[in-house]
């Protein structure tokens, strides 16, 4: 009776603990990017409505270039993907292509090989 109750508290620990390192390895971010540029711009909704996200991930000998448009801010959930929109070779010339982003009221541009139209991320309503 005895060994059965320390089987069954050592099944539980067990349990526990196995438990936390499913959670722990889990819970760690698989999304690896490093931040290149960010900045707020005003929309028909609101000041600083739109956050532009412009960051890389290593892919071997090269850096791949993202943005996203996040649309309500930042901390809202949805946000327009630009997806993948270049390369650079290292982050000094990922920062250098893909660093400056302007907004001239009709057009968000990243660096000056990417841009889009503000009526193809302003879809969301």
């Amino acid at each position: 009776m005895k060994n059965k109750r320390i089987l069954q508290y050592l099944g539980i620990m067990l349990f526990g603990v196995l438990a936390f390192f499913i959670g722990f390895y889990c819970g760690t971010d698989d999304y690896k990017s490093d931040l290149i540029a960010v900045k707020h711009i005003d929309g028909k909704y609101g000041k600083a409505f739109y956050g532009v996200e412009v960051f890389g991930k290593d892919a071997g000998n090269r850096i791949e270039i993202y943005a996203r448009i996040h649309i309500g801010g930042v901390d809202k959930f949805y946000y327009h993907d630009c997806g993948k929109i270049g390369i650079a070779f290292n982050w000094q010339e990922a920062k250098e292509k893909f660093g400056n982003i302007s907004f001239d009221g009709s057009v968000l541009s990243i660096g000056n090989t990417y841009s889009i139209k503000k009526e193809k991320y302003e879809n969301h309503r």
